[in-house]
């Protein structure tokens, strides 16, 4: 997924943060992502704010679906450099809340090396996996249950 092995440290860069939950009150519905590491870093984008999340082996972001989401190719994009912050960092999950909808929105970050596409619309490269390859859990919709009863 490295886009660019001579990248400098800067914007996009891991800074360690707090445990703060992420304001949903809910763990991602998708591979029942592990936080056992107690490994929590926030992510900040080329314009220094805090864009994203690490906590244990999960990538979270909170957005605003109706400004954030892509509209060609329909997908959810994150930074280049954020991905591979996240992959350094032995994330499996991403997981993504639109603020508006509540919806959430999970895959395994594995597809973003798979099925992305590259995109660069004046906020430096970034990549975009299209919502074909994104698992949706529509807010106050029933979620399934596994055999053993952890979230599906």
């Amino acid at each position: 997924m490295s886009t660019n092995a001579n990248a400098r440290p800067g914007p996009g860069s891991v800074r360690t943060g707090d445990s703060r939950d992420d304001g949903s009150g809910r763990r991602p519905s998708v591979g029942n992502p592990s936080t056992d590491r107690g490994v929590t870093q926030d992510l900040r984008g080329a314009n220094g704010r805090i864009v994203a999340r690490i906590d244990g082996d999960c990538l979270k972001k909170q957005v605003d679906g109706s400004r954030h989401f892509l509209r060609k190719p329909a997908g959810i994009a994150f930074d280049a450099s954020i991905l591979e912050a996240a992959e350094r960092s032995g994330v499996r999950v991403v997981w993504v809340r639109d603020r508006e909808t509540g919806d959430t929105y999970t895959c395994p970050l594995a597809d973003f090396g798979l099925f992305a596409v590259k995109v660069n619309r004046g906020f430096g490269p970034q990549l975009a996996l299209p919502f074909t390859f994104w698992r949706v859990q529509r807010a106050g919709a029933p979620r399934q249950l596994t055999l053993f009863g952890a979230g599906a």
